[in-house]
Order: C-alpha cells, then sequence, then structure tokens
C-alpha cells in the first residue's frame, strides 16, 4: 500500500501555509517584503518555524523541514509548498508533524519517453536536469532557488545536518530504492532507468561530495 489516510477521528491538520497567515508578528522575507501564507522565501519560512508560538511545543519541526528539502532534492520534486506539509492537532491537543504527503511533482513526472531518452543519452543535459539547471519552489531574493546549490553552499547548518543524517540511510537502502522503481507494473522501462539513473546521479554528485568536501573543509 502506498497511500493511506494519516487522521484519526477528531484530528485536524494545520498546514504550514494556515499556521504562517496567522503569524500576528509579521516578519520580513530575505527581499524586504511582509510575509503570508503563501511566500515561500526561505528565510521567512526559517523565521516562522523558529518564532511561531504555535510550533513552540512540537519538537523537530526544523529537523523536518530540512529533512523533506532534502528528499526532494534527490527525487527531484519542485512543489513542497506549504500547503503540502504540516501539522496535526489531535483529539486530545497534542500535536505532531504530520508524514510527508503530496509528492506528485517529482520525478519528472510530466515527460514522456521521449525526451527522458534523450536526457539521458546527453552528458550535459542529464547533468544539468539532475542538479545543475534545477529549481525548487522556494526562493530567496524574490527568485527561486536551486536546491542543490542550497545544499552544496554549507550556508544553513541545519540543512547539512540533515544532508550526513540521510547520506547514509540513502546508501544503505538505494537497492531497495531502485528495486522498488523497477517493480511497479505501470512504469515503461525507459521511465525505470531514467528514475533509477537521476536518483543515484543526485546521491553521488550532491549528497555524498557535500559531505566529501564539507570533510576538505
Amino acid at each position: 500500500m502506498y497511500c493511506e489516510d494519516f487522521l484519526q477521528d477528531g484530528d485536524k491538520l494545520y498546514e504550514f501555509g494556515i499556521i504562517k497567515v496567522t503569524f500576528e508578528s509579521h516578519f520580513l522575507d530575505s527581499n524586504g517584503n511582509e510575509t503570508n501564507g503563501v511566500g515561500v522565501d526561505l528565510y521567512e519560512i526559517m523565521m516562522t518555524i523558529q518564532e511561531h508560538p504555535f510550533l513552540q511545543d512540537v519538537p523537530g519541526v526544523k529537523e523536518h523541514f530540512w529533512n523533506m528539502f532534502i528528499i526532494d532534492a534527490l527525487i527531484g520534486n519542485t512543489d513542497r509548498n506549504n500547503s503540502n506539509w504540516g501539522i496535526i492537532l489531535r483529539k486530545d491537543g497534542s500535536k505532531d508533524i504530520a508524514p510527508v504527503y503530496d509528492n506528485g511533482n517529482c520525478l519528472n513526472s510530466k515527460w514522456d519517453d521521449g525526451k527522458m531518452r534523450i536526457v539521458m543519452n546527453d552528458a550535459d543535459k542529464m547533468e544539468a536536469e539532475a542538479y545543475k539547471a534545477r529549481r525548487c519552489i522556494f526562493e530567496l531574493h524574490g527568485k527561486r532557488v536551486n536546491p542543490y546549490h542550497i545544499i552544496e553552499s554549507r550556508e544553513y547548518p541545519e540543512c547539512l545536518e540533515a544532508v550526513y543524517r540521510l547520506t547514509t540511510q540513502i546508501g544503505n537502502n538505494m537497492d531497495k530504492i531502485q528495486a522498488l522503481i523497477k517493480e511497479v507494473p505501470i512504469l515503461s522501462e525507459i521511465q525505470k532507468r531514467f528514475f533509477t539513473s537521476i536518483i543515484q546521479y543526485r546521491y553521488e554528485k550532491v549528497l555524498l561530495e557535500c559531505i566529501k568536501n564539507d570533510c576538505i573543509h
């Protein structure tokens, strides 16, 4: 089973966008504009996680965000917006981080076999699509960021911690990840090759390289 309802009777899901827009102490984003629930400026998201009263008794929110950021980078999810992650308010008043959901924009889901074949047969195109020319939903100074540049910059300590935390787990389970993709019956052979290749590429060229370069520094 790949899908399930993670809410129990009486639970309520508060998406991050709803939480963010209710914050009375509005922050300025990295471009000097006031925040809102829709805004995906990375600086204001970090400030909301750090300061919003609703999140203060929910441990691990920032860690969870960066975990999602790394895995989304691995699978090429370009749409981790404020409406597809959040907090569950339980019937008894306790809070939990919601399981990761809404991953429909990953793995070049709108590409056909022909486009995948062209990219796989051109090393420069493959490198660009894997990480060099990619953008995600988050912004800094009004421009969408390349998540792999954020990882490589090592500017955010929590992001680097997530790289260390997850890279070993990804490497230890890479055979299972690739086997899972190959077992999906509705995927063509080209799709299976493309998905397994690009995930391996990002793992080796971004995550492992980040750890290697961090050790050198």
